[in-house]
């Protein structure tokens, strides 16, 4: 089985890395991957994501089976529909199903018809009108610009007049351009934040692993939002009691939604939420997989990935088992200063090629990276996300922090941080 994965972060390294260790899977391509991808498939640099004729000749010349497309942007454009009418299988919602992650007026409208646990909100494209709700309100709000803003689009004012600052950057001043037309003023709730992956072939949602990201981009959840600046899987605060509770609460709903919807849905969904004194409740959907949660998740996957992916395929995930290495795995994240504002590219960081051969128990999955000659160099923000597997947390801590320890890493920074509160 030959597969193209769709993207050139960190998540689709580690989809990659998945299926290069899956004997069902003879060779993995990436469209157009990054600087470590090519060490275990094959860059197609002329693949462009946003262009699905470029995918659709990548797929012929190179006798592509499926199709794994792992940002939001190209299922949000069609990619599923467009692949799908030319009789390429791929992995993914329907455009009309990515408006779960592409609007968050649909998804607030989703949970609110479905009845899920969900903050309350009031949307908005008039600036004064939402000018005088925040006037009014006695709570503190969450806002968020309607559409994809590359997970920078979630902003979480101190004050009234941070909020009012906040509309008129959004809605004003253009920041986030046409993802920003539309706003949300959410009610904040409080509590504990965590994500659950799921497999869905549009009868059956198949749950992963729950896992716990670090967003802000600093110690102490200080900063601002980034897209993950670490995870830890699977989450030592979710027990059975409370997983039933989210399947019976969210996740059950949400696969009835999806049918009466209407929403051919064959991909991923990612449900993120907030823990509260009152129940679980949704914070967010994401259509495809996260970043980094991929990067804990994934390596702790016994069954090969090709299992459910050709599952989805074929509709028959009610009849798939997964399979979950004991133990635990964290990721921390390496990013270039500034991140997630203004930052250098071409920083040399040669240091890591030493883990081009992954260690027993230790990977490193590369994002913002890319190969000149015989160079390591930065292209992005978050460059990778380097992944322990151990018995517990604290061994996984203790591997990657060692090992971060030992470089110079002038010109980046990390969380020293990430599952701390656990050992």
């Amino acid at each position: 089985m030959r597969i193209l994965v769709i993207g050139s972060g960190g998540r689709e390294h580690t989809i990659g890395w998945a299926l290069h260790n899956d004997p069902a899977v003879s060779k993995v391509f990436f469209g157009p991957g990054n600087g470590g991808t090519s060490l275990i498939g094959i860059n197609l640099p002329n693949v462009n994501p946003m262009d699905f004729n470029s995918i659709v000749d990548a797929v012929e010349s190179n006798e592509i089976g499926m199709v794994v497309c792992g940002p939001e942007d190209p299922l949000a454009a069609g990619i599923y529909d467009y692949l799908m009418k030319k009789g390429i299988a791929s992995i993914g919602p329907s455009q009309k199903g990515a408006q779960l992650e592409g609007s968050k007026i649909f998804a607030k409208e989703f949970l609110f018809n479905m009845n899920i646990p969900t903050a309350d909100y009031r949307e908005f494209s008039d600036p004064q009108a939402a000018y005088d709700y925040i006037n009014d309100i006695n709570w503190e709000p969450v806002i968020k610009c309607d559409g994809l803003a590359a997970g920078k689009g979630v902003l979480l004012p101190e004050s009234k007049d941070d909020a009012r600052q906040v509309v008129k950057e959004i809605l004003v001043d253009g920041k986030f351009k046409g993802a920003g037309r539309k706003i949300i003023i959410e009610k904040r709730i409080s509590g504990f934040e965590t994500t659950l992956l799921s497999f869905v072939d549009g009868e059956t949602i198949l749950p992963m692993l729950f896992s716990q990201d670090y967003k802000r981009a600093h110690e102490n959840n200080e900063g601002l939002n980034t897209g993950g600046m670490g995870c830890l899987c699977p989450s030592p605060r979710i027990d059975n009691e409370l997983r039933e509770q989210i399947i019976t609460e969210i996740v059950e709903p949400t696969s009835k939604g999806l049918k009466e919807y209407s929403i051919p849905y064959k991909g991923i969904l990612y449900f993120g939420l907030m823990i509260t004194d009152k129940g679980p409740q949704v914070l967010e959907f994401n259509v495809r997989m996260g970043d980094p949660e991929t990067q804990v998740i994934l390596p702790l996957l016994k069954t090969g990935l090709s299992v459910p992916l050709n599952a989805i395929k074929d509709g028959k995930l009610n009849k798939t088992k997964l399979e979950w290495h004991d133990g635990a795995a964290v990721g921390v994240v390496l990013a270039s200063d500034g991140y997630p504002g203004s930052y250098k590219k071409g920083v040399q960081i040669d240091m890591l090629k030493r883990w081009d051969e992954p260690e027993e128990n230790f990977i490193v999955f590369h994002a913002g990276t890319k190969r000149e000659g015989e160079h390591l160099v930065t292209s992005g923000g978050r460059l990778v996300c380097m992944t322990a597997l151990g018995e517990n947390l604290r061994e996984c801590r203790d591997m990657i922090y060692s090992r971060i320890n030992e470089m110079n890493l002038e010109g980046l920074f990390y969380r020293s941080d990430i599952a701390a509160e656990y050992v």
